[in-house]
C-alpha cells in the first residue's frame, strides 16, 4: 500500500480542500483493500464493491454473488442506511 506523506493533515486544510484529501484516502484505501481481497473473493465466485451512498453520506460495501449478482453482505445494512439518512435530513431540517 501507498503512502503519501505530501498530503497535508487535515486539521491544516480548508474544508472543501479536506473533502478532495479525505475522498483521495478513501479512494487509496479501497484499491488496497480490493487488491489484497481479490484473490479470495475471485476463488468464491465473489465480487467485492464499494460506493458512497449519497444520501445517507456513508461508505457502503457489498460482497456479490458474481454469477447473480445478488447481494451476500453488506456494510451497513440497508436498515442502518436509511435510519442515517433519516437522522441527516432531521438534522438538516433543525438548523
Amino acid at each position: 500500500m501507498k503512502i503519501d506523506s505530501s498530503l497535508p493533515p487535515l486539521d491544516m486544510v480548508n474544508v472543501p480542500q479536506r473533502r478532495l484529501v479525505e475522498q483521495e484516502q478513501h479512494r487509496e484505501l479501497i484499491q488496497a483493500a480490493k487488491a489484497v481481497l481479490a484473490s479470495d473473493f475471485n476463488e468464491r465466485g465473489r465480487e467485492l464493491t464499494f460506493a458512497f451512498h449519497q444520501h445517507a453520506g456513508r461508505m457502503v460495501i457489498r460482497i456479490l454473488d458474481r454469477k447473480t449478482q445478488e447481494v451476500v453482505t453488506q456494510i451497513p445494512a440497508e436498515d442502518l442506511l436509511r435510519m442515517a439518512e433519516q437522522l441527516k435530513l432531521s438534522a438538516a431540517r433543525s438548523v
